[in-house]
Formats: structure tokens, sequence, C-alpha cells
């Protein structure tokens, strides 16, 4: 079996250079390894809903985020049979000192550099003998997930989201509110996946967000006085969509997944 996995990058920081499994991205000049990827094609695709509205690139990067990388290996899938996607800061733990049952641990930055090792890869490829997905430990929140989106976030996107949920995929509308109406989630969106999964859920997950752009009042909203909404930087959607439609793409393909613990390197 092969693996990969794809952190996202928008600043330096500290990784395994040596590591044979992780190959970090990048959408703008940061220099952070002579093993990174690139990817500032991007520009010719998702921006221009962007660039409609008067938005730099610089911001069309900050509203997408990880998804960059996402978007980036749908369209250039790699030669692996699983694909993994992480952030910078936040990695899954495949270490024999974390046990499995760990939520999440903090390290500081500079122990990134020891992780990807040829034991931690070992690891993973047992794991993945016996499941399509592996994510982060979940999340029970005190209400259901779009309770929790809903106390911070603009209606206008979550709306939307449902509504392109049962018009671009209405195969899944039978369980959107079931799932929604649920209160266990795994946040922050770190997972491998078996690869022909990870390719049907990053080609939803953007024809997704294409319908909530073409269908928005703004695709790059900004916090106004008055707006009856907490959230400081709306303009944020993509990943909190994104994010929330992970949790349902696996639940709704009845996925065999393996929750570990996060490591949250500061």
């Amino acid at each position: 079996m092969s693996v990969c996995l794809y952190p996202h990058f928008h600043k330096p920081f500290p990784y395994n250079q040596n590591s044979s499994w992780i190959k970090p991205c990048h959408v703008d000049n940061v220099e952070i390894g002579n093993n990174s990827i690139y990817i500032d094609w991007i520009f010719d695709d998702l921006y221009k809903y962007y660039e409609a509205e008067g938005v730099s690139k610089d911001d069309f990067l900050k509203a997408l985020g990880q998804q960059a990388t996402e978007y980036y290996l749908l369209k250039n899938p790699p030669d692996m049979e699983y694909i993994g996607c992480v952030t910078y800061r936040r990695m899954l733990s495949f270490r024999p000192e974390i046990p499995i049952y760990e939520n999440e641990v903090t390290m500081p930055a500079s122990e990134a550099v020891n992780l990807g090792t040829e034991g931690e890869k070992r690891t993973l490829l047992h794991y993945l003998r016996f499941n399509d997905v592996i994510t982060n430990a979940s999340t029970v929140l005190p209400g259901s997930v779009a309770q929790q989106y809903l106390e911070s976030q603009p209606k206008e996107y979550w709306d939307l989201f449902y509504e392109a949920i049962c018009k671009v995929c209405p195969y899944y509308h039978s369980n959107a509110l079931q799932w929604f109406n649920q209160s266990v989630i795994p946040f922050t969106t770190n997972y491998i996946f078996r690869k022909k999964y990870f390719l049907r859920y990053a080609s939803e997950l953007f024809r997704i967000l294409e319908y909530i752009y073409i269908n928005s009042s703004k695709v790059y909203p900004v916090k106004k006085s008055g707006d009856n909404f907490s959230e400081p930087l709306p303009w944020r959607y993509p990943g909190f969509i994104g994010e929330r439609f992970l949790g349902f793409f696996i639940h709704a393909n009845s996925l065999k997944k393996l929750e570990v613990p996060l490591i949250f390197l500061q």
C-alpha cells in the first residue's frame, strides 16, 4: 500500500524534510523546503469568483486555506492508494507513545521535524488495511451540528450548503437533515482517505462551494456593524463548510473510519 500526507502551509514552519510520505503544499512564495509543492495555478480556477468582487489574491488565499491543497490534489491526483490532508500546525498521530484514545496532544513547533517517520508510516499503513478513512477524534457538541454552526456564522451560507447538497448531490438528500441534527463531528478537517473516496469527497465539496459562490449575495462577506452573527471573519465560510462536509460525507457513504489523536504544534 502507498500513502502520502499533504500538509497545507501559508507561512514558514518546521517539518520533517526527510519524510518519505509527507509532502508540504503552499500557495504563495513561502520558503518551506526543497520537497514542497507550489500550487499557484489555482488562480486560474476558483479565483474568478473572488476577482469579480474585487477581492485580492492574498485575501482569496486566506479564504480558501487548506482547500487550495485539496483542489490541487483533486486536479492532480498523486499515484497513491491513500491521500491525506492536514494543516502545518495540526497533524494526525501515529506515534506509539501517544495512546490512541487521546483526543488531542500539544507539542512545541520544533517537534514537527520528528513527525513523519518510517515507524509512523508502518503504523498508519496497518490502520489503513482495515479502514476507508482516518480522521482526528470527533467532538461531541451540546447541541446539533447545525445549531453549533449557526451560533456564530452567517445563516445564508449554511442554508446554501444544505441547498447545494440537495441540488448538486441529490443522492445525499435523505441523509442531510439526519446528520445536521446530530451532535458528533470531527472538526479541523484532518484526514487520510482511500484514493477513490478522496477524489469523490473533493469533487463534491468543490461542486458545493461553486454552487454557494454562484448563489450567495457575497462571495467574500466582510463583517459590518449590525450583522446578526458574531464571526469576525465571515469570509472563512469555505473552510467551515468543508469541515462539516467531511463528517457528513463519511456518514453518508458509510465509510469505515478510525479516529486517532490530533497533534497541535505551537
